[in-house]
């Protein structure tokens, strides 16, 4: 076991709800340059472990989480009951992606 698994969880802050979800660090970073960078000691969040995501939506961003942990796209169906959601979903796993 890595000793990574042992450190605090990462809180990220989503959407104007400010809605909070916790994550360990590592499994986030590994899949997220966003991530990786944002919880760095370089950045204002780094420090305290906090990272603002205002370009999602709570909901959005479970989907990402979902398939963070799962690694299966299949089981966001029930996170979908509208399109614009899936449409943003698609926008933020991009601009992740890219960063």
């Amino acid at each position: 076991m890595k000793m990574s698994s042992f450190e605090m969880p990462l809180k990220v802050i989503v959407g104007k709800e400010k809605a909070e979800f916790y994550i360990q660090k590592c499994l986030i970073c590994s899949e997220s340059g966003f991530f990786e960078a944002a919880s760095k000691n370089d950045w204002e969040s780094g420090p305290i472990n906090n990272v603002e995501v205002i370009d999602a939506t709570p909901k959005v961003f479970k989907m990402f989480l979902s398939w963070l942990a799962t690694g299966d796209a299949e089981n966001l169906e029930e996170y979908t009951s509208i399109r614009s959601d899936s449409q943003d979903m698609a926008i933020i796993c991009t601009e992740l992606e890219a960063q």
